[in-house]
């Protein structure tokens, strides 16, 4: 019976129908991609057994201001099994770098890390072939990911097969002892090619190995402890092995509650900000939040027209409800009936929602970066959380209209003149809608402002048409390399100059680190190697001073300086005056004015510019001609590989994407909430014709009577304008100070910020008032504009 009545509804009145499952699946489509990301993030280093009793240890340096690296000794591990009984296992994952391999004539670059047997033994990383644990004890074999396997060795089975590592410009023939599954996208540990820490002396050499120093350490190390072990106990046997071993002394720590501070693994992913790192980028806690509450909202959003939608018909179905109250339904039938049909309306509503999900989830990945799956049969938690979600987005849609409808008299329902009671409510719920439709609208737009902003600010040096090449440490090129190559290279006249330079241009870049001393504290001041054609390459301006010069070979140890090191400095006239950088002292012969390659997020930090003769280059900077780009690049690549550098294949990116690639969450984000607001506005702009149809059904006779009387078509479409005006006015007044507010501590997180412009806000007002006024218009049209004596005579 609940199931026949429904479908005879939905036949007589198929538009509304239509207009509350279009608004509930696209919230719920949104709702269920937003869950996935959240599960995976939320999810991130859980696979593993007890991940709550695994630890990632790193290095706190002590000197001024304090820095935090995840860098550490090698020897860490085995001291923390000999020392620590709450420890169970300790391991380490040494991140190598990028490095050559080999099959054949084939060439390969792939990121290298080498590992204890113990490594395996604490993360499930689960082998499709072969035996890890076996491979990481033998320093003659290696494991190597799926993805890697087939990108070598394209057959299934490649255990036992042979595959050559370029280490230090020698060759070293590997035998493949195991094949790992890929790595989660949900975790911070990635790795393609693990090779035994056995091979360590050959890989970073014995000084490292032996060492209890950090510095340019590249060995992430890692525990796990007793379970429901005190932290306490953890930090304090951690500290007696810094002490013990000099640790303490030499970062200057011995003041400082964790010498080497420890964090959950299931923390790293969002709390994880330590200066050097190695481990996976981390996420935005508070994007997640935010995303969350979005869905959310437009959930609510959506419910309200749901709910507006059905009190609006419980108008029109007044007679049914008077008859079927006459027959003798009790209220509590009829709010069954009521509850059942906004049930399955919600039911079918999640069932679009889920196939929309589904097809749009590639775009919502390529998005969000990510590699999300909506599969039912090896996340089945996840069919029970949607499940959840329509349950709960029916209740809230369907319990008060049910309570409502079935609440109304019987002889009011039967003259057809029942209406809604409190009056307020829909127009609240209208004004809600809209609220968090302009709000979110709102956010985007300056979203989008502030990153143009970025996009378009003068950074201090001319950043177009610029070729990066970056390597990893084994494969960086000399100072001779790099100057045989820009020699071959700058024969062709598209381009027009090239350095090779080290250090930390780009945001998470490794870092050279300097030593002063201001008012008697220590501050770490970075430095970048450079050619000597850096600075006019770049288009740098020199404040004063002059640029390093071939022919002054003293320069090979002087330094240029940016403005900000002589305001950190208190320097006064400093070009020709030498300043203290711990051990040496050189001399500066310029200053230059302050540019930023990194974040906009943080102000201009002090920079030391230097040659450092002998030091290898990490990457080479190439200025190009715009007009023949693609003439420029082929030179390249073919003077490159002629030249049979260390990395045997030319791979560049141009240095404004790198730029632009440090505010991708940023832009992510603000992508993921323009998708928000389009589907918070398009289900408002549906309930809004909905609730027009309800409210011409219902006011019908009296638009008649205002025709007799003498109204024209004009002044009725202006009578709901009025109306729907109020309405937006108000959603205006309340959730514009919430945009701006939540928008005034987003940019605060930059440095460089656009402002809140009043045009914008505005601008969102005009268009949403505008589109809701030709909507309307179009939906009044045909009411209004019908003969008012057959509309009397129906009446």
């Amino acid at each position: 019976m609940l199931l026949k009545v429904f479908f005879r509804s939905v036949r007589k009145r198929f538009s509304y129908f239509l207009i509350k499952v279009a608004g509930l699946s696209l919230a719920l489509m949104f709702g269920i991609l937003v869950f996935l990301f959240v599960k995976s993030e939320l999810g991130y280093d859980r696979f593993h057994d007890d991940p709550e009793d695994i630890y990632r240890v790193a290095t706190y340096i002590g000197f001024r201001g304090g820095m935090e690296s995840e860098g550490t000794p090698f020897l860490l591990a085995e001291s923390m099994l000999e020392n620590m009984p709450v420890v169970q296992k300790a391991s380490h994952l040494i991140y190598i770098g990028g490095m050559e391999l080999s099959r054949g004539a084939d060439t390969y670059t792939t990121p290298v890390h080498l590992a204890d047997r113990g490594f395996l033994q604490m993360f499930n990383f689960k082998m499709t072939q072969g035996d890890g644990q076996q491979a990481l004890s033998d320093p003659n074999t290696v494991i190597i990911s799926e993805s890697l396997a087939r990108e070598v060795f394209g057959g299934s089975e490649v255990v036992n097969e042979s595959i050559t590592v370029h280490v230090n410009q020698e060759k070293k023939v590997f035998r493949i002892g195991a094949v790992a599954q890929d790595v989660p996208e949900n975790s911070s540990i990635e790795f393609d090619l693990l090779i035994s820490d056995l091979n360590a002396p050959q890989f970073m050499g014995e000084s490292i190995m032996n060492s209890w120093t950090p510095f340019k350490s590249n060995v992430v190390t890692f525990f796990k402890s007793i379970e429901n072990t005190d932290r306490e106990v953890l930090v304090n046997g951690l500290n007696e092995i810094a002490d013990l071993n000099g640790l303490s002394q030499r970062l200057n720590s011995k003041s400082q509650p964790e010498r080497l501070p420890i964090m959950r693994l299931t923390d790293v992913h969002f709390k994880n900000n330590p200066d050097v790192r190695f481990l996976k980028e981390r996420g935005n806690l508070n994007y997640l939040y935010i995303l969350s509450s979005i869905a959310v909202l437009i959930l609510l959003v959506a419910a309200m027209n749901f709910a507006n939608l059905s009190l609006g018909l419980s108008v029109v179905r007044s007679k049914e409800i008077g008859v079927r109250k006459v027959l003798g339904s009790s209220q509590f039938s009829l709010r069954k009936q009521f509850l059942f049909e906004s049930s399955a309306t919600v039911g079918i509503s999640l069932l679009l929602g889920m196939l929309m999900a589904y097809l749009y989830l590639p775009q919502f990945n390529s998005l969000l970066d990510k590699q999300l799956s909506l599969n039912f049969f090896q996340a089945p938690e996840t069919l029970l959380a949607i499940l959840l979600i329509g349950i709960v987005t029916s209740l809230l849609s369907g319990m008060y209209p049910a309570y409502v409808i079935a609440s109304q008299k019987v002889l009011t329902s039967l003259k057809g003149k029942a209406s809604i009671q409190h009056k307020w409510l829909p127009n609240s719920m209208t004004v809600f809608q809209f609220g968090i439709s302009m709000l979110l609208v709102i956010i985007a737009l300056i979203m989008q402002s502030q990153l143009r902003h970025m996009a378009n600010y003068d950074l201090g040096f001319d950043k177009e048409h610029l070729i990066y090449q970056t390597f990893d440490y084994s494969l960086s090129p000399s100072d001779a390399e790099v100057r045989r190559f820009m020699e071959e290279a700058m024969k062709d006249p598209s381009v027009l100059g090239m350095s090779g330079t080290r250090g930390g241009l780009i945001e998470n870049e490794d870092e050279t680190l300097w030593s002063v001393t201001i008012n008697d504290e220590s501050l770490f001041i970075p430095s970048v190697k450079v050619g000597y054609d850096f600075i006019p390459m770049m288009g740098i301006s020199l404040a004063e001073g002059r640029n390093f010069s071939r022919e002054s070979p003293a320069d090979a140890e002087a330094i240029i300086v940016n403005q900000a090191f002589v305001e950190v400095m208190e320097l006064e006239d400093p070009v020709g005056k030498t300043v203290n950088l711990g051990s040496v002292s050189p001399l500066v012969i310029g200053v230059v004015e302050d540019f930023r390659f990194k974040s906009l997020r943080t102000a201009v930090s002090p920079l030391i510019l230097n040659l450092r003769p002998g030091s290898p280059n990490t990457a080479i900077l190439t200025r190009i001609d715009g007009r023949n780009t693609a003439q420029a690049l082929g030179h390249l690549k073919d003077t490159w590989e002629q030249l049979n550098m260390k990395q045997p294949s030319y791979e560049f990116h141009f240095f404004e994407d790198d730029l632009n690639r440090q505010y991708v969450s940023e832009s992510n984000f603000k992508s993921v909430v323009s998708y928000a607001s389009f589907f918070a506005m398009i289900t408002s702009f549906i309930g809004l014709i909905g609730l027009c149809n309800l409210n011409l059904n219902r006011r019908v006779k009296e638009i008649s009577l205002r025709r007799v009387l003498g109204a024209n078509m004009l002044s009725v479409m202006l009578l709901f304008l009025k109306e729907t005006g109020k309405l937006l006015f108000i959603s205006a007044v309340i959730f514009w100070p919430l945009a701006f507010i939540y928008l005034e501590g987003w940019l605060a997180n930059f440095n460089v910020r656009t402002i809140q412009s009043p045009a914008i806000y505005l601008s969102i007002g005009l268009i949403v008032t505008a589109t809701a006024a030709i909507l309307i218009l179009f939906v009044i049209r045909k009411t209004s504009s019908a003969n008012p004596a057959n509309v009397l005579r129906s009446e």
